[in-house]
């Protein structure tokens, strides 16, 4: 039997909200983790044996990484010119970044404009399933920062100059690709 008090005992609620999100936070994490080591070791099954270049926080899962060229430091590098290389991932950027270009372009959305579905898009000659905005603004701009980043990396190949191979492994086809 529960003992009677006169006091009453008072939990301050934000301390247990705050724990619970470090928890949900924590667990999703690990789950997001377990799904890119996953994807990697995908990945790795059928690489070619040259160098790859990715994201920075990836480059320690790849033994033939190229550790000063990622997504985000790639403008400029030479050394790989003529080289084949191994390109994975599919950039995205903060949706911050697609609001401050939609605002500079005049290209109008609104909050909830910001959630994200898995859609068929017809884009570059392809239909692929891809996560994306429905504003076609968004939508647009999205798919624009993907493309740039994604053809800054395929670049350091200097394919217009060399006569070597790209290995792409990303979910966005590009325009100059051929799929396998």
């Amino acid at each position: 039997k529960a003992t009677q008090t006169k006091e009453k005992i008072i939990r301050d609620g934000e301390q247990a909200i705050e724990e619970s999100k470090k928890k949900i936070k924590k667990e999703v994490e690990k789950e997001m983790s377990n799904l890119i080591i996953g994807g990697i070791e995908k990945v790795l099954q059928k690489m070619q044996p040259c160098p790859v270049l990715t994201f920075k926080n990836l480059l320690h899962y790849f033994p033939n990484a190229i550790k000063d060229i990622y997504f985000g430091n790639c403008l400029g590098y030479d050394s790989l010119k003529g080289l084949d290389i191994n390109v994975v991932g599919t950039p995205h950027n903060n949706p911050l970044v697609y609001s401050l270009y939609s605002k500079a372009l005049n290209i109008e959305y609104d909050t909830e404009d910001f959630i994200t579905y898995k859609q068929q898009i017809e884009r570059n000659g392809y239909l692929f399933n891809f996560k994306t905005y429905h504003n076609k603004g968004l939508q647009e701009l999205q798919f624009y920062f993907i493309e740039k980043d994604l053809v800054q990396l395929i670049g350091r190949a200097r394919l217009l100059r060399y006569d070597s191979n790209v290995f792409l492994y990303c979910n966005y086809p590009i325009k100059q690709a051929t799929i396998v």
